[in-house]
């Protein structure tokens, strides 16, 4: 699908279409759903549970028509590492909102990787 994007001057078009589609969108959950991490409850109470294809459906429509915002992430405050009754802070965000962060993930690391070498980290 990213592929059909590119144009004779070398350009991407459609990008937010890609990232938007049901199909990339439905790639990025199959992606993230078996993560350890990723049934911990989102702000606003909701984990990756009952995700259909009806779900997926609407939040394609939503981030086309401008509607969808992410919501403010969750703090949790953890031990650090090596140090003694010290704390930081840890975000957790949406886990349905990570379904859209992966999709534009994958469509940007298939578009991008081709410009680094194997040497560039970051």
């Amino acid at each position: 699908m990213v592929k059909n994007s590119k144009k004779r001057d070398g350009r991407y078009h459609g990008v937010f279409d890609i990232i938007t589609s049901k199909e990339i969108l439905t790639l990025a959950y199959g992606a993230i759903k078996s993560n350890s991490g990723i049934m911990t409850v989102g702000s606003d109470g909701q984990t990756l549970d009952g995700i259909s294809m009806d779900f997926i459906i609407k939040l394609s429509k939503k981030l086309r028509s401008g509607e969808f915002k992410f919501s403010p992430s969750r703090e949790v405050l953890i031990p650090k590492l090596g140090k003694y009754n010290e704390l930081r802070p840890l975000n957790i965000a949406n886990p349905r909102e990570k379904i859209v962060q992966k999709s534009v993930q994958i469509v940007l690391e298939a578009i991008l990787d081709g410009f680094f070498l194997n040497c560039s980290h970051g």
